[in-house]
C-alpha cells in the first residue's frame, strides 16, 4: 500500500470497501432506533440498536435486447453433441503443411526470377535449376498448397454443418414432428 493512504476498513460488518466520507451522512444517524434512508451514493444504515448494518445499492439495467428474446427448447444430448465436436476440434493441432508449401513456392520463384535477372546460361546446371525447375516447383507447389487449404476449408465447414444440425434455429419457428 502507498504513503499517504488510509487503511482499508477491517470491520466485518463493513464488507464492502466504501470511502468513509460517503459513510459520514450515515453514521451521524447511529443513535436512532429505525432504519434510515438512503444516504450519498445508494449506501443504507440500518440500525436497530444491537446490529448496525451497511447496505449500498445499485440499479441494474437489461439491454433491450434480452427483454424481447424468447426462449428454444434444446435437448441436453445435443448440446453435448455439439460441445465434444467442438472441443475435440478445439484439441486438435494446426497443419502447417500449407505454410512450408506456400513457404517452397515462393522460393522456387524467387530462385526463377533471380535467374532471369542474372542473365544464367541455359546450358549449364544453374541455368537448367532456375530457370527450368524453379518455375515447375513454383507452380506445384504452389497448386499444393490451393488444394490442401481447400481441403483445410472445407473440413471446417463440415464441422459447423455438424455443429449446427445439434443446435436449435431461434429463426425457425416451425416445430418439427420428426425428430425421433
Amino acid at each position: 500500500m502507498e504513503k499517504g493512504q488510509e487503511n482499508p476498513p477491517q470491520d466485518q460488518a463493513l464488507a464492502h470497501r466504501v470511502r468513509w466520507a460517503d459513510l459520514d451522512s450515515v453514521f451521524e444517524h447511529m443513535g436512532d432506533n429505525t432504519s434510515v434512508g438512503e444516504a450519498s451514493n445508494g449506501i443504507h444504515l440500518i440500525n436497530d440498536r444491537e446490529h448496525v448494518a451497511v447496505r449500498q445499492d445499485h440499479e441494474v439495467r437489461i439491454p433491450d435486447e434480452y427483454l424481447q428474446e424468447s426462449y428454444v427448447g434444446q435437448r441436453d444430448s445435443d448440446l453435448r453433441k455439439a460441445r465434444e465436436m467442438l472441443l475435440q476440434a478445439k484439441q486438435e493441432r494446426p497443419s502447417y503443411k500449407p505454410d512450408i508449401l506456400l513457404g517452397l513456392a515462393t522460393t522456387f520463384l524467387g530462385w526463377f526470377l533471380g535467374g532471369l535477372s542474372s542473365s544464367v546460361n541455359l546450358a549449364s546446371w544453374p541455368g537448367i535449376l532456375m530457370l527450368c525447375v524453379a518455375p515447375c516447383g513454383a507452380v506445384g507447389l504452389f497448386v499444393a498448397f490451393i488444394f490442401i487449404r481447400k481441403e483445410e476449408n472445407q473440413g471446417k465447414s463440415d464441422l459447423a454443418e455438424r455443429v449446427l444440425e445439434h443446435l436449435a434455429d431461434p429463426d425457425d419457428k416451425e416445430t418439427k414432428t420428426d425428430e425421433h
